[in-house]
């Protein structure tokens, strides 16, 4: 994806038997794993079996300025209950600076 532009990452949150799973608390972060840098600190959502992250432009800024491109992780984690049942997701991706970009 370019650089500072929205990206949008969906997810679905399934039990072991492939049901939609309601979490009790809905966390993310997002991190240049590049610089290894925070990019956005966990971040609540409300709790939910399916939605969607809205990366912002903040998001997919690159961070050091003589990097060509960046690699972002966004870390999805799900608390069931207690806090005994947890999951945890990640997802990789690549920003390049829009001049690099063909």
């Amino acid at each position: 994806m370019k650089e500072r532009t929205t990206g949008y990452l969906g997810f679905l949150l399934k039990d072991k038997n492939g049901r939609a799973a309601l979490p009790t608390i809905l966390t993310y972060r997002v991190d240049c794993l590049t610089t290894k840098q925070a990019v956005r600190p966990f971040t609540q959502l409300t709790p939910m079996a399916e939605g969607e992250i809205v990366l912002t432009a903040d998001d997919t800024a690159i961070r050091g300025t003589d990097n060509p491109s960046e690699t972002k992780r966004v870390t999805l984690v799900a608390v069931y209950g207690e806090a005994t049942d947890r999951l945890t997701v990640e997802f990789d991706f690549k920003v390049e600076k829009a001049e690099f970009v063909v």
